[in-house]
């Protein structure tokens, strides 16, 4: 727990108290959502995204879980564990179709926070599997699966995704979360080669990793923190693609001070809290 808010909780509530501060856009109203981290549920009781706070739905699902899902395996016998964890899946997926078909408040299928346990209880499944059921992983430790997934998920993208309400509600986040899966597996143990290692292990991208917490945490700020500098200092954009090329320079550069300068001095502290302690 200490380790996960060392990481998450200091530049999120940096910004909640800068954007209280500057009295941003709707930030007073939203305050009691955004520092309990229900901001999902506020979403779906209104029925619409929130415009720059959209984003933050999944940060708040993301902290539902890391509360309740430790305290709910302390209480499973360790040997039921791995079925808790696939009857979560099932049931996750169970609940998006029923809220398909009995409510027109498509939100909820997307934003609840149990709605979303077929994405984190598969994270959920690999862990078990890598501690206790390493040698079937081994057996489908091979890139020829995620190389089919991947070609398959783009297929059902243009296919499916753009013209079947059903599957882009109910499995297409299930899709996408088997891929990664897959993916992430191979990157931590298996290992890629030739371009796919390139492109994983290239400095670019793994320093993209490192501060893609404060990429996702401000991008949706960005256009109005643009649009408030760039008349003082002379720059008008009308252009959409230089305009996004802008936003993406912008967000990167704000990511990199942030991890630059709070970030990476408080993530130091993780060690003094490890995961595990010698007896």
């Amino acid at each position: 727990y200490i380790r996960r808010a060392l990481r998450i909780f200091p530049i999120y509530y940096l910004l909640l108290f800068l954007l209280l501060g500057i009295n941003f856009a709707n930030v007073r109203e939203l305050a009691p959502w955004l520092f309990s981290y229900t901001l999902n549920f506020y979403e779906i009781y209104k029925g619409t995204y929130l415009d720059s706070f959209s984003h933050l739905w999944s940060l708040s699902v993301e902290e539902q879980f890391y509360l309740f899902w430790p305290m709910l395996l302390l209480f499973i016998p360790a040997k039921r564990i791995v079925l808790f964890i696939i009857s979560a899946i099932a049931f996750s997926i169970l609940l998006r179709t029923g809220f398909y078909i009995f409510t027109e408040n498509w939100l909820i299928s997307s934003l609840f926070t149990l709605t979303n346990m077929h994405a984190l209880g598969l994270g959920a499944l690999l862990a078990w599997l890598t501690l206790h059921k390493h040698s079937f992983l081994k057996k489908i430790n091979n890139p020829i699966w995620i190389y089919i997934g991947v070609v398959l998920y783009i297929l059902s993208v243009y296919l499916l995704r753009r013209n079947v309400l059903w599957y882009r509600v109910v499995l297409d986040d299930l899709f996408f979360a088997i891929v990664s899966v897959l993916i992430i597996y191979r990157a931590s143990y298996g290992g890629f080669r030739f371009a796919a290692k390139w492109i994983l292990e290239h400095p670019i991208v793994v320093y993209g990793g490192k501060i893609s917490y404060g990429m996702y945490l401000y991008h949706l700020f960005m256009p109005q923190l643009f649009y408030y500098c760039s008349p003082k200092i002379g720059l008008g954009i009308s252009n959409k693609y230089t305009f996004f090329i802008a936003l993406c320079t912008l967000t990167y550069v704000m990511a990199h001070l942030s991890w630059t300068l709070i970030e990476k001095p408080l993530n130091r502290l993780k060690i003094y809290f490890p995961y595990t302690s010698k007896q």
